[in-house]
Protein backbone atom coordinates (compact mmCIF):
# COMPACT_ATOMS: atom_id res chain seq x y z
CA UNK A 1 0.00 0.00 0.00
CA UNK A 2 1.43 3.12 -1.14
CA UNK A 3 0.24 6.84 -0.44
CA UNK A 4 -0.21 9.40 -3.62
CA UNK A 5 1.60 12.49 -3.30
CA UNK A 6 -1.23 14.71 -4.90
CA UNK A 7 -4.67 13.61 -6.31
CA UNK A 8 -8.06 15.80 -6.77
CA UNK A 9 -10.92 15.07 -4.71
CA UNK A 10 -13.42 15.62 -8.32
CA UNK A 11 -11.45 12.88 -9.77
CA UNK A 12 -9.36 12.64 -13.16
CA UNK A 13 -6.06 12.37 -11.94
CA UNK A 14 -3.64 8.93 -12.95
CA UNK A 15 -1.76 7.68 -9.96
CA UNK A 16 0.61 5.07 -11.58
CA UNK A 17 1.47 1.80 -9.36
CA UNK A 18 4.57 -0.41 -9.96
CA UNK A 19 3.68 -3.31 -9.41
CA UNK A 20 4.12 -7.34 -9.55
CA UNK A 21 1.98 -10.40 -9.58
CA UNK A 22 -0.82 -8.64 -10.79
CA UNK A 23 -3.37 -10.00 -13.91
CA UNK A 24 -2.24 -8.78 -17.22
CA UNK A 25 -6.52 -8.64 -17.79
CA UNK A 26 -7.40 -4.58 -16.28
CA UNK A 27 -10.57 -6.51 -15.82
CA UNK A 28 -8.85 -8.55 -13.01
CA UNK A 29 -7.74 -5.96 -11.29
CA UNK A 30 -9.06 -3.03 -8.88
CA UNK A 31 -7.54 -0.09 -6.90
CA UNK A 32 -8.86 1.90 -4.34
CA UNK A 33 -7.99 5.18 -2.83
CA UNK A 34 -8.66 4.52 0.81
CA UNK A 35 -11.06 1.26 0.64
CA UNK A 36 -13.90 3.23 -0.62
CA UNK A 37 -13.00 5.36 -4.02
CA UNK A 38 -12.58 3.45 -6.84
CA UNK A 39 -9.65 4.39 -9.25
CA UNK A 40 -10.62 3.16 -12.80
CA UNK A 41 -8.06 0.95 -14.94
CA UNK A 42 -8.71 1.63 -18.28
CA UNK A 43 -8.17 -1.48 -21.16
CA UNK A 44 -4.81 -0.12 -22.03
CA UNK A 45 -3.68 0.64 -17.99
CA UNK A 46 -2.27 -2.75 -17.10
CA UNK A 47 1.80 -3.74 -18.37
CA UNK A 48 3.71 -6.49 -16.44
CA UNK A 49 5.38 -3.68 -14.29
CA UNK A 50 2.78 -0.91 -14.24
CA UNK A 51 -1.01 -0.05 -13.39
CA UNK A 52 -2.48 2.86 -14.51
CA UNK A 53 -6.05 4.03 -13.07
CA UNK A 54 -7.89 7.60 -12.92
CA UNK A 55 -9.06 8.36 -9.76
CA UNK A 56 -12.54 9.43 -9.44
CA UNK A 57 -14.91 11.92 -7.43
CA UNK A 58 -15.12 11.33 -3.88
CA UNK A 59 -17.91 13.51 -3.66
CA UNK A 60 -16.36 15.26 -0.32
CA UNK A 61 -14.23 18.16 0.78
CA UNK A 62 -11.60 16.49 2.94
CA UNK A 63 -7.97 16.23 1.30
CA UNK A 64 -7.32 12.45 0.04
CA UNK A 65 -3.62 12.94 -0.11
CA UNK A 66 -3.39 10.79 3.23
CA UNK A 67 -5.33 7.79 2.17
CA UNK A 68 -3.35 4.40 1.38
CA UNK A 69 -4.01 2.96 -2.39
CA UNK A 70 -5.46 -0.27 -2.32
CA UNK A 71 -4.78 -3.35 -4.95
CA UNK A 72 -6.62 -6.22 -5.74
CA UNK A 73 -5.32 -8.50 -8.64
CA UNK A 74 -7.90 -11.60 -9.08
CA UNK A 75 -5.83 -12.91 -11.89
Amino acid sequence: VTKPIYSSLRGGKLIYIKAKGHSLDPRLNFVYIGYSYPCTISAEGVTDTFITCETSDTGSSTSINNLGVTLISNG
